[in-house]
């Protein structure tokens, strides 16, 4: 940093720019110039570690591509995929020395092994190599750990909807009594079971609400999600059953139940018969079109939206009161 006492300011030796306090000049270096160099000199040493002698011909990297420690590397990038962790280890209990030992006997033989086998190797790919070989012989050894499967818990009934049970084993009751009831107690029934017959109204009003709110959420979700496949449902009959017959003999059943035999033969003059005219536009019969799709959102669009304004109305009315 090179401090200007003539102007009593402090600059920038990287973007030469000039500051009144050394505190500027600092924070400055910290959030531009300095963080840009700490990238620079990051993305140069993956570069380099990267190198090898068969790309760029460079002495930088002592190991040999085809080195036992680069070629475990890559059997356990394939065994494993990109995102994903590798399973855990069913360890032994800490005082079971015996199965420690047997285990570390086996890394100790492997690893003797391997250092047999290349000639010259780098202290970092020594010791990915060493780790591969113990998680290797640590999962043949003892196994691997089964995480606690999650139970799916099924779900009940809301809380109205229990309600809604409740007042209709009430209605049920009241129904039963009134038929036993003396005639001076008919008029009070009456008058419970027009109560109890509100509260389900409006119980069984808010419900379809809720339950219509959840479908077109669900609908709209899927046909976010995949637009052109939720409208092909929309357009086309649901299937049902399994066709066990051939394709010969549907094809058969077809042709002689709608198929006439006289088509092909030109009808016979008629007074008083309307001909139409020839058609001026091709009948369409390819795939659906998006004009046709943005055609019926278009509609369902203006649909919520009318029974959105009619909620608010509703709402408002009934703040109103």
């Amino acid at each position: 940093m090179q401090k200007e006492n003539q102007e009593n300011s402090f600059m920038c030796e990287q973007c030469y720019r000039k500051f009144d306090t050394w505190r500027g000049l600092r924070v400055h270096q910290g959030k531009v110039c300095l963080k840009k160099r700490r990238q620079c000199r990051s993305s140069d040493c993956k570069t380099r570690s990267k190198s090898s002698q068969d790309e760029n011909h460079s002495g930088a990297i002592s190991a040999s591509v085809d080195s036992p420690f680069t070629l475990s590397q890559q059997e356990m990038e394939q065994q494993t995929e990109p995102g994903l962790r590798k399973p855990r280890i069913l360890w032994p209990a800490a005082n079971e020395k015996a199965k420690y030992k047997t285990l570390e006997e086996e890394v100790q033989k492997k690893l003797k092994e391997v250092k047999k086998s290349s000639n010259r190797g780098d202290a970092k790919e020594i010791l990915s190599a060493f780790a591969t070989i113990i998680y290797d012989s640590a999962i043949k050894e003892f196994g691997i750990c089964e995480g606690k499967k999650k139970t799916e818990k099924k779900s009940g009934l809301s809380r109205r909807q229990r309600v809604l049970a409740q007042l209709r084993k009430q209605k049920r009751d009241l129904q039963k009594q009134k038929k036993y009831a003396p005639p001076e107690e008919i008029e009070g029934l009456r008058i419970l079971f027009e109560d109890l017959k509100k509260k389900s109204r409006d119980l069984q009003r808010h419900e379809r609400r809720c339950t219509r709110r959840k479908e077109r959420k669900r609908e709209r979700e899927q046909f976010l999600k995949n637009p052109y496949e939720a409208a092909k449902k929309l357009f086309t009959e649901a299937r049902s059953g399994k066709l066990e017959c051939t394709k010969e003999e549907l094809d058969a059943y077809v042709k002689q139940t709608y198929s006439d035999s006289r088509r092909e033969e030109p009808l016979p003059y008629m007074r008083g018969l309307k001909r139409p005219a020839a058609p001026v536009v091709k009948y369409y019969l390819g795939p659906i079109r998006e004009k046709e799709v943005d055609e019926f959102v278009k509609k369902q669009e203006q649909k919520v939206h009318l029974e959105e304004m009619a909620c608010l109305i509703r709402c408002s009315s009934i703040a109103t009161r």
